[in-house]
């Protein structure tokens, strides 16, 4: 799989989440879902992963991430590392559902969800805006 290349982008452009903003919207979001975020993992993970990459090949996929990636389709999001392995969690914060956690592995330049370690990443990582998601999908 192809990484995606965010040389060409304004990082000053992108709108950022820090921490605390992050934990506030997980918290809205599972307390409306009923939920503990921490134990919120299901083995539909897996499940739907290889859907995803079995559906939708991968060039097209790599060609609807680049043509949406600029700065005003992004959010840049500061994850603490418990977070560690849960990019399901992220995309239940902006999506409303952990569906589309593949797109912020790829959008990151990771193939799976044991590569998202956001400390890596200096606890940074991109977001396309959920408005954004329909023409990704």
């Amino acid at each position: 799989m192809q990484s995606i290349d965010i040389s060409n982008l304004n990082l000053k452009e992108i709108q950022y989440i820090n921490g605390e903003q992050f934990e506030n919207l997980l918290k809205s979001r599972f307390s409306k879902s009923g939920g503990n975020p921490i134990l919120y993992y299901s083995d539909v993970l897996n499940q739907i992963e290889t859907r995803i990459y079995n559906i939708l090949p991968s060039e097209d996929f790599n060609l609807r991430i680049r043509k949406y990636m600029v700065a005003t389709n992004l959010y840049a999001v500061k994850i603490p590392d418990t977070y560690k392995f849960r990019p399901d969690l992220v995309s239940m914060v902006f999506y409303e559902t952990v569906e589309y956690f593949h797109v912020i592995l790829k959008l990151n330049g990771m193939k799976s969800l044991l590569e998202f370690i956001p400390e890596e990443k200096n606890n940074l990582i991109l977001v396309f805006k959920p408005e954004i998601i329909p023409y990704i999908i």
